[in-house]
């Protein structure tokens, strides 16, 4: 299926996890493809993963939270590929040390907020205008269940939620330049981060105790799950679809 054929897409946090699975199913779907991340090495494995498989791809060590990183990033995306429809907000972290809002340390909280909402904020800010010189496009803001649940800790949830509160502003300020901008709220998704959940609850990095789900298989999603869901809301299938959080968390939220 290449439903993105002509397409150019950016995806932050390309270099590992659900940003690089996005990146490989955008890119055989039709897309070109940035994959820019804080690990040079990551990005690049990315770009060899996606070039290896026929596609087209560039990469780039960026910091979300620098905004010369991201205009740069989009700048060097013009420039290779002409332009820019997609972007794919999915940067993030959690941290080890983020603790109830007594304990936590404020240096703590700002890197979390930095990285996990002004850096979406930064890369939407120079993006949008060059999806709109396009003609419009679609943006995919990847928050969290924990984004709308009391259960996570100061930051990460703080974050999150931010993220859902800035892709409503989003999808208000730009349906009008035809950018359609939603959200997507995994749950327990086999990824790096929820590895460092299970280490800040005193668990085993690969324990599955944290985040059952009601799926007959009991099993953690994957990043190509989540990827399957993003392809599809950056391409035209989901036209009329902006302004909506998508819990994608294998019923875990449904408990």
């Amino acid at each position: 299926m290449q439903r993105l054929r002509n397409k150019v897409a950016i995806v932050t946090g390309g270099g590992s996890g659900i940003g690089r699975a996005t990146a490989i199913r955008l890119a055989a779907e039709g897309a070109k493809v940035m994959a820019a991340d804080i690990s040079d090495l990551g990005g690049r494995e990315t770009r060899r993963l996606i070039t290896k498989a026929g596609g087209e791809a560039i990469a780039l060590r960026a910091d979300v939270t620098k905004a010369g990183d991201m205009q740069r990033m989009v700048q060097d995306t013009v420039q290779a590929f002409g332009g820019v429809h997609i972007l794919v907000n999915n940067a993030g972290i959690y941290s080890g040390e983020d603790k109830r809002i007594t304990e936590i340390d404020e240096a703590v909280f700002d890197r979390v907020l930095d990285i996990n909402l002004k850096g979406m904020f930064l890369a939407a800010k120079y993006a949008f205008p060059q999806i709109a010189k396009n003609g419009g496009g679609a943006s995919v803001m990847v928050s969290s269940i924990g984004g709308v649940s009391g259960g996570f800790v100061t930051a990460y949830g703080t974050s999150k939620g931010g993220v859902i509160s800035l892709m409503r502003s989003l999808a208000g300020q730009y349906g009008h330049k035809n950018i359609r901008v939603n959200a997507i709220l995994p749950g327990p998704i086999d990824t790096p981060i929820h590895e460092g959940v299970n280490i800040a609850r005193g668990m085993p990095p690969h324990s599955r105790q944290f985040g059952k789900t009601p799926m007959i298989t009991n099993r953690w999603g994957t990043p190509e799950d989540v990827a399957a869901l993003i392809a599809f809301l950056v391409s035209d299938d989901a036209s009329f679809m902006t302004g909506a959080a998508v819990t994608i968390d294998g019923g875990s939220t449904a408990l």
